[in-house]
């Protein structure tokens, strides 16, 4: 993961100003509630979809939500979310979040 944000990040500087992801609202993953808020509320807290999914056996799965930036001669940001779903698409935890 961090190889490929790497070789992006490069990438985009190469670029000039460039994006990668779908920007999101960080600031409001505390009004995410383990048991209650369903994915579908989760994007529209969030603002926005996320970049993928990784599923497990039981039908529960990893949504990640990412987005990178580089502007031209600037350093690069960026944010990842890695929240927890069960199989009914109920937001169980807070795997991670680094920005």
């Amino acid at each position: 993961m961090l190889k490929a944000l790497a070789v992006a990040v490069a990438l985009l500087g190469a670029a000039g100003c460039a994006s990668m992801g779908q920007n999101f609202d960080a600031s409001k993953r505390d009004q995410l509630v383990p048991g209650l808020t369903t994915e579908s509320a989760a994007i529209r807290i969030l603002g926005a979809e996320p970049t993928s999914r990784t599923y497990q056996a039981d039908g529960s799965y990893q949504a990640e939500w990412s987005f990178l930036t580089s502007p031209f001669f600037s350093k690069a940001q960026s944010k990842i979310l890695l929240l927890d779903f069960d199989k009914d698409r109920t937001f169980v935890r807070l795997f991670s979040y680094t920005e």
